[in-house]
């Protein structure tokens, strides 16, 4: 009962690491900048055969474009995937070599700046599962390792709809900022069109009393 009481309460805490309760997370998800005709790199360092996924969306751009370029290479400085002209991807490996893996944008052959939210899942928590495995596989039974197995998915879940909710607030506000945009054109064009009707008129309204001046002269 002793190792079951302490293998929930395990298993409890690494669902909390997951929701971000605890200062240490295996997954992160920001937004940055990045500036017209310009790079932003960034790196993960990784043991062989760890497990790296990442995610990505480009959600505003000042232009008219939303395509960014993004690339992976290897601790030697080889090309190990490129994506040209992406607007999001998710993309998952394991390392082969040990070092540092360099993840980059380029935004070089584009004439706007962009927001891109990124999102990285690093090693760290299949290694607290690999860990919690081992130390308590002598001691549970095949009811607890079902809890086991559940609370895993569980995990994965959380971690999924935390990473698509940060995705969907970005694209929410991306929207809106579009509608407002739009609004405010088809405000200005409406009012463009108001002041253009005004115009034609007043040469109208002109244009006849002349010609009625001018036929009363005859």
């Amino acid at each position: 009962m002793a190792s079951y009481s302490l293998l929930v309460r395990s298993l409890l805490a690494v669902v909390l690491l997951v929701l971000g309760l605890t200062p240490v997370s295996a997954s992160n998800a920001f937004s940055f900048q990045i500036s017209r005709y310009s790079n932003e790199c960034f790196f993960e360092l990784l043991k062989r055969n760890d497990r790296l996924d990442l995610s990505f969306e480009v959600m505003h751009s000042s232009g008219s474009d939303y395509d960014i370029d993004y690339t992976i290479s290897n601790p030697d400085g080889s090309l190990l995937h490129s994506f040209p002209q992406e607007r999001q991807g998710n993309l998952g490996f394991n390392a082969i070599h040990e070092g540092s893996y360099q993840i980059c944008f380029s935004n070089m052959r584009y004439n706007s700046e962009k927001m891109i939210v990124f999102s990285i899942t690093g090693p760290d928590e299949h290694k607290i599962i690999r860990d919690m495995k081992k130390d308590n596989t002598k001691e549970i039974d095949e009811e607890q390792m079902d809890l086991f197995r559940t609370l895993q998915i569980l995990m994965d879940n959380i971690r999924f709809m935390r990473d698509e909710q940060s995705f969907l607030l970005k694209r929410q506000n991306r929207h809106r900022e579009t509608i407002q945009s739009t609004h405010g054109r088809v405000l200005w064009w409406s009012f463009g069109q108001i002041v253009m009707v005004l115009i034609a008129c007043g040469f109208q309204v002109l244009y006849l009393r002349r010609f009625f001046e001018t036929k009363r002269v005859v």
